[in-house]
């Protein structure tokens, strides 16, 4: 492994690396803070930001195939090519439904804590024209959006940040790695490839803070949202790592929790469950 890390680094052209890895980190915080902030248009940001993740992948050689990816790849992968020890069909649709009832879950049980009128704090009908203001306001065009967001999101993201993103930042690290501090190859290797998965997890959950202290009080984003989607990339980076599990288990996560985040979104503006909880 240590090797294959070692040849990838001496085929780059390592005076692009600083700037191309710092814009494919940044920019997704900054288109959603374009259009988020500025414009206040969800969907159109969403676009965007697909629009980015797919020129970024293809313009560096990357394929939106996770194992042709995996097998042209090789070059700061922690494991070695993996077998496939499970049906592909049914573990991980078992995993977006799993994830998809935790997500939900969540959701019901902040409901049924909060005021009457309220979610966590926040005035539900406050909360509505907000969300109209972003362009969350036709129930049909929504339902449609909620499918291709839980969909593609979930594929192209896995795709961009736990490959081609974690790909770059484990081989630069590997450059920068203490030779003092860690003598062999093999444990600079695996030093760089923890610090990476940290800072990709970190920048992963960066970009959602933008779009969620539109919605949310600064409590909820800083102490609730960004530290659990900070904790969801590092367990995601874990699970692409897993032998027996891979990126397209990631996938099949992402999908139930972009799902279940539709369906907050949804609940919220349209009131579906507003019967049950006043």
């Amino acid at each position: 492994m240590s090797n294959s890390v070692v040849r990838g680094i001496a085929n780059l052209a390592w005076a692009e690396w600083p700037h191309l890895s710092t814009a494919l980190l940044a920019a997704p915080s900054a288109i959603m803070a374009f259009f988020c902030l500025g414009l206040r248009r969800a969907v159109p940001a969403n676009i965007a930001y697909h629009f980015f993740m797919v020129l970024g992948i293809f313009a560096h050689g990357w394929s939106l195939s996770l194992a042709r990816n995996e097998r042209r790849h090789s070059e700061g992968s922690t494991t070695p090519r993996r077998r496939k020890t499970c049906t592909p069909l049914v573990r991980p649709a078992s995993l977006a439904w799993g994830m998809f009832g935790f997500g939900v879950s969540c959701y019901l049980a902040c409901r049924f804590v909060s005021q009457p009128g309220e979610y966590l704090g926040v005035n539900r009908a406050a909360l509505r024209q907000t969300l109209d203001e972003f362009g969350v306001s036709r129930l049909d065009e929504m339902l449609v959006f909620s499918l291709y967001f839980s969909c593609f999101n979930p594929w192209l993201e896995e795709v961009f940040w736990r490959q081609l993103v974690r790909w770059r930042l484990r081989l630069e690290a590997v450059r920068f790695c203490d030779r003092a501090r860690k003598p062999t190859k093999a444990a600079r290797v695996d030093a760089a490839c923890r610090h990476a998965d940290v800072f990709s997890a970190v920048a992963y959950s960066a970009y959602h803070s933008v779009i969620i202290s539109q919605l949310m009080p600064a409590w909820f984003n800083l102490c609730v949202a960004f530290p659990f989607l900070s904790v969801t990339g590092l367990v995601l980076n874990r699970v692409a790592d897993a032998p027996t599990l891979g990126v397209g288990a990631c996938v099949a996560l992402h999908a139930g929790l972009d799902a279940s985040a539709a369906f907050w979104i949804l609940d919220l503006r349209f009131g579906w469950l507003d019967g049950v909880f006043a």
